[in-house]
């Protein structure tokens, strides 16, 4: 029935692990050999792991901690799409704006990349850059807060 060996002992042991800890599913890589263990409750095929949902919660807190700072800041500029944000247009160059540059409206401030189109972002505000709030080569989302302007 099977090409390949299967281990029991190993089967057993993985469970006792998933049983202790609470887990939905665990897999063991060794070379070329792999094990994967998963339960299905209430006859759903969608399956997490513990390491991907611990890492969702910190998502989920961060962005509630984003939303909560972005309803505070005044003077901003938001990202008209969601995409991928670059500093500037290519790796090697100076980046668009540094913090205590001057800006006036229809300045192009980064670049969004959404479905492989990369697509300035021009600043609606006039004024000096007080703080950038996202990072290079990160997502952002619709009418996130990217910088703020005074």
């Amino acid at each position: 029935m099977f090409k390949f060996k299967i281990d029991k002992k190993a089967i057993e042991l993985l469970c006792e692990v998933m049983k202790k800890n609470s887990l939905t599913e665990i897999e063991v890589k060794n070379g070329s050999r792999c094990i994967k263990l998963s339960k299905n409750y209430n006859n759903n095929t969608f399956v997490n792991t513990v390491k991907e949902s611990s890492s969702l919660n910190e998502e989920k807190n961060s962005k509630s901690i984003d939303k909560k700072k972005s309803l505070s800041l005044e003077n901003t500029v938001k990202a008209p799409m969601l995409g991928t944000l670059y500093h500037s247009p290519s790796p090697n160059a100076k980046p668009f704006i540094k913090v205590g540059s001057k800006i006036k409206a229809g300045d192009v401030i980064f670049i969004i990349e959404a479905m492989k189109t990369m697509n300035q972002v021009k600043s609606d505000k006039a004024g000096v850059v007080k703080k950038i709030l996202v990072k290079n080569a990160m997502p952002v989302e619709f009418d996130q807060d990217l910088i703020v302007v005074e």
